[in-house]
């Protein structure tokens, strides 16, 4: 292609990028730079590797913490546990937070004994459609979530990704009560590539 063909000079050709050059072209001083370089790279990309595998601790560790806090809300939404009046304490922080939900209105029916909290699950995701699911939950998702009864992660030893498991009552919409999806994680250098 000529240079009226693309609209380059000769001049712009120089700048032009380009994917892969040979390293002999360049004076050997650049050469010994772009190698020190790539030694500082690699040696980022382990401190990143050290660093997602001391951060995979830590979600270990809270795990556990969490599904302990985790299980309790599930026996309170599910009807299987009565918190008591201690538990049932709001205690303000100074979080604004707080203060919009201490301006929720909660009605109190006594129409007949209601186990738990009905369709728990089915709000939280209705609830967070927006701002996290970027508008995925939909109108055709809402009788299926009814049944959801529990959202749970499992994490594995080494830092290889994680697993969200969506456990279900019986329903008219499958037959296996806990669907999953596992994500992998790349947490270890490509020895056949490591500056990738």
């Amino acid at each position: 292609m000529s240079d009226s063909e693309d609209g380059m000079s000769s001049e712009d050709e120089k700048f032009r990028f380009k994917p892969t050059f040979d390293l002999c072209e360049l004076p050997a001083e650049v050469i010994k730079r772009v190698k020190a370089l790539k030694n500082l790279q690699f040696a980022n990309i382990k401190h990143e590797e050290e660093y997602y595998h001391e951060v995979h601790k830590l979600d270990l560790k809270y795990k556990k913490l969490y599904d302990e806090n985790n299980e309790k809300r599930k026996q309170i939404y599910l009807g299987n546990y009565e918190p008591t009046e201690k538990e049932c304490e709001w205690k303000d922080e100074g979080d604004d937070i707080v203060g919009e939900i201490k301006k929720l209105e909660i009605k109190d029916k006594k129409e007949g004994a209601i186990k738990g909290i009905p369709s728990f699950w089915l709000t939280v995701f209705q609830n967070a459609n927006e701002t996290l699911l970027n508008g995925m939950f939909e109108k055709i998702d809402e009788p299926i979530f009814k049944h959801l009864e529990d959202v749970t992660i499992s994490l594995p030893e080494k830092n290889t990704g994680f697993i969200i498991n969506f456990h279900f009552s019986p329903n008219e919409f499958f037959t296996n009560t806990v669907l999953t999806k596992e994500y992998e994680m790349k947490s270890d250098i490509d020895p056949e590539d490591p500056l990738d």
